[in-house]
C-alpha cells in the first residue's frame, strides 16, 4: 500500500507503480494523457541527446508501454525525425484501450517482428513489455529481444 506522500526520487515497486497508475488514472488524468507525457518526456530525452539524422527502431508491445511507444515515434516523426522504423508485435486492430488510441493517432507504417533487423547504430526505443508482465516470454517477443541483446555498440 502506498503512503500518502510520494517524495522526489522515490523508488517504486512494479506493484506501488501500477497502484499509483490506477489511483492517478482514478482521481486526476485519464490514462491516454500519461501516455501522452510519458511520451512526450521520452521524445524530449531523445530531441536533447541525438540527432535527427540517427535511425530509430521503435518496438511496441500490445500494452500501454507500447503506447507510450507509439506516441514517441508520432512525436520524433511531426518533429523532423525521419529515420523511424516502427514495429508492432501484434496489428493496430487488435491493440486495446489507450494504447489502440495512441496507435491510430501514429500516422506512420507500422512493420511487422519478421522485418527487424539490428544494425550497430540504431537507437532502439524499447516498449514491448512494461513492468506488469508476469509470463514467460515466448515466440516474436523472445526473438525480438534476443535479436536486440545482441547489438554490438
Amino acid at each position: 500500500m502506498l503512503k500518502k506522500k510520494i517524495f522526489k526520487n522515490t523508488i517504486l515497486t512494479c506493484g506501488n507503480n501500477q497502484e499509483l497508475d490506477k489511483k492517478t488514472i482514478k482521481k486526476y488524468v485519464p490514462g491516454h494523457q500519461l501516455m501522452e507525457n510519458a511520451g512526450k518526456e521520452i521524445f524530449r530525452l531523445i530531441k536533447r541527446n541525438f540527432k535527427k539524422t540517427n535511425i530509430f527502431k521503435i518496438i511496441c508491445g500490445p500494452g500501454n508501454n507500447g503506447g507510450d511507444a507509439f506516441v514517441v515515434a508520432r512525436l520524433l516523426k511531426n518533429d523532423g525525425f525521419r529515420k523511424i522504423d516502427l514495429y508492432s508485435s501484434i496489428p493496430k486492430n487488435k491493440l486495446k484501450d489507450d494504447a489502440r488510441i495512441a496507435a491510430y493517432k501514429c500516422d506512420s507504417k507500422i512493420k511487422s517482428f519478421n522485418e527487424f533487423i539490428n544494425n550497430r547504430n540504431d537507437i532502439i526505443i524499447d516498449g514491448l513489455f512494461g513492468s506488469g508482465l508476469k509470463r514467460k516470454i515466448t515466440g516474436k517477443n523472445k526473438e525480438i529481444i534476443e535479436k536486440i541483446n545482441l547489438k554490438k555498440s
